[in-house]
Order: C-alpha cells, then sequence, then structure tokens
C-alpha cells in the first residue's frame, strides 16, 4: 500500500514500538478499552485547559510587565492582546532585556520557556493530528502525522501511553504558578522572590517516535525513547 493511503488510520507498529505498548500492559489492573477512552478523553481535556490557563497567565504577565498594574487602557490591550504561546514567550523574553532584568531571572525564564517547548511539542501534535488506541494495548496511544505531510520522510507516528498526558496537564498548572511572579520586579512592593522549579513529571523520552525506513539509506528514520511503564 503506498504510504499516503493509510485511510484506516493504521499506526507504524516497529518492533520496539509493539514491545513498548506491550510492557505497558503489565502494569496492575489495566484499563479496558472502554476506560481507557475515559481516561484519555479526560486527561486530554485537562492538557488542552491547562495550556490554555498557562497562555492565560503568560498574558497577564505582559500586562503586569508593561503596566505595573497602573490603567490598561485600549492602546495597551490593542498592542499586546491575542498572543499565542509563542509569541508571548518571545515579548516576555523581550520585556525581560528592555526592562533590565538580571541573570538569574532570565535564567529562570529559559528553563520555564525550554519544558513549555517540550509540552508544547506534544500538544501541537495531539491537537493537529489524529491520536487513536494501540492494536496491543489499551493503554497506549498512537498520534499520526500521514495526513499533515508532503513527503515520505517526515511521517511520523508518536507513541505514548496514559502517564504522558497526565503529566504534561500536571507541568503545566506548575508552569502557570511559576511564571506569575516572573516581572514582580517591576511591581512596587511585590516579592521579587523567584521559586523554585520542581522535578517535572513530564519527560520528552515518554513520547516514542517512530518513522518509516528511508529507502534511499534503508536506515529507520527515527527518535525512540522508553515510555514509564503504567497508566496514569
Amino acid at each position: 500500500m503506498h504510504w499516503i493511503e493509510r485511510r484506516h488510520a493504521t499506526p507504524l507498529h516497529t518492533s520496539q514500538t509493539r514491545a513498548i505498548c506491550l510492557m505497558a500492559q503489565t502494569a496492575s489492573a489495566p484499563f479496558n478499552k472502554g476506560q481507557a477512552t475515559e481516561h484519555f478523553f479526560r486527561l486530554l481535556g485537562e492538557l488542552h485547559h491547562s495550556y490554555t490557563a498557562l497562555e492565560h497567565e503568560l498574558t497577564c504577565s505582559v500586562y503586569a510587565a508593561v503596566t505595573r498594574f497602573e490603567k490598561r487602557d485600549d492602546a495597551v490591550i490593542a498592542m499586546l492582546g491575542g498572543q499565542r504561546m509563542s509569541p508571548l514567550k518571545d515579548t516576555i523574553k523581550r520585556l525581560l532585556r528592555v526592562t533590565g532584568a538580571d541573570e538569574d531571572r532570565k535564567k529562570f525564564v529559559d528553563q520555564l520557556f525550554s519544558h513549555m517547548g517540550d509540552i508544547q511539542f506534544f500538544r501541537d501534535r495531539l491537537t493537529h493530528f489524529l491520536t487513536v488506541m494501540s492494536d496491543y494495548n489499551p493503554e497506549c496511544w498512537v498520534n499520526m502525522n500521514f495526513t499533515g505531510i508532503k513527503e515520505r520522510e517526515k511521517m511520523e507516528d508518536i507513541h505514548f501511553n496514559l502517564f504522558a498526558l497526565h503529566a504534561a496537564a500536571c507541568d503545566l498548572r506548575a508552569l502557570r504558578l511559576l511564571v506569575s511572579p516572573v516581572f514582580n520586579y517591576r511591581i512596587e512592593g511585590a516579592d521579587e522572590t523567584l521559586p523554585t522549579i520542581p522535578a517535572w513529571q513530564f519527560e520528552p523520552s515518554m513520547l516514542v517516535r517512530d518513522r518509516p525506513i528511508v529507502r534511499e539509506t534503508g536506515r529507520a528514520n527515527s527518535e525512540s525513547g522508553v515510555i514509564p511503564d503504567g497508566g496514569s
């Protein structure tokens, strides 16, 4: 079958990803298909809500840096409103530079944004491409991008279990609290102390990125990691 004719949305199961799906199934009290589906959509909703809430908090941080909580007029809203995650991060880094933030604060923000980028990749794939349950384990899911690409070499399935969704949503909630005080040095009387960054729950290695073999080289074009055992 031609690579673009994956009409039934069948994942690219290699021996490695098949083993990973089976490994996750060894957890105690595994979910059946109905339970796994219910947990998937609940966790997916939590992830998307937490992502939107984080965008809201980043926007509030930008407003705080510019207005210092003084009058927020229509001109400020016209300039700063309506930004999404990537432009918000660029705006915040630029504001840190022009307002004289110290190096420790810039490094703090760089660490937060680096982790946001890892989760943003996962969220964007879930938002724009189809995710289906694995044939090997209801707790393992596969996100496929074959309908959104024009070259076979860019085809990539992402295998993950339910805990990856849970971990990403938890970290997004933590990030919302961490970005809130970024511009406190701009607010008179505010505590300028930066919070401690916790150990993250989500890791990029939770996503196993499975790509087809490139015919010219005969080698698998893939990035692989190990999904943690068990479900959510």
